[in-house]
């Protein structure tokens, strides 16, 4: 349930950074509002904050605790969630708009 909540907060906060006609450009008042507060998308979810939100982060950490429990599935987890940050997702967009060190979720 997690993983499913996080990619729609990260997604819908692509479709708010970019819009939706062009997600390859982001709109700088909306990265400044983003790093400035958390913003409230619905039903007490916010977007992902830019620069200092720590739920990518506590998931990757979830994800890490599984490796106690199936190892094999653990392995899966992280390299899938290693692989979106890498390729031009959302979750690459977020990646590269966030400064944060004590709260990156990448390796």
């Amino acid at each position: 349930m997690t993983t499913l909540v996080n990619t729609l907060k990260v997604y819908e906060t692509q479709t708010y950074l970019c819009g939706l006609k062009d997600i390859k450009t982001t709109h700088e008042e909306n990265i400044n509002a983003l790093y400035a507060e958390h913003l409230t998308l619905y039903n007490g979810l916010t977007y992902f904050r830019i620069g200092k939100d720590d739920t990518l982060r506590n998931m990757r950490e979830r994800y890490e605790g599984f490796k106690k429990l199936d190892p094999l599935a653990a392995k899966i987890l992280l390299f899938v969630f290693d692989k979106v940050q890498a390729l031009g997702t959302a979750f690459s967009l977020v990646k590269s708009l966030h400064k944060d060190e004590k709260s990156q979720w990448w390796v």
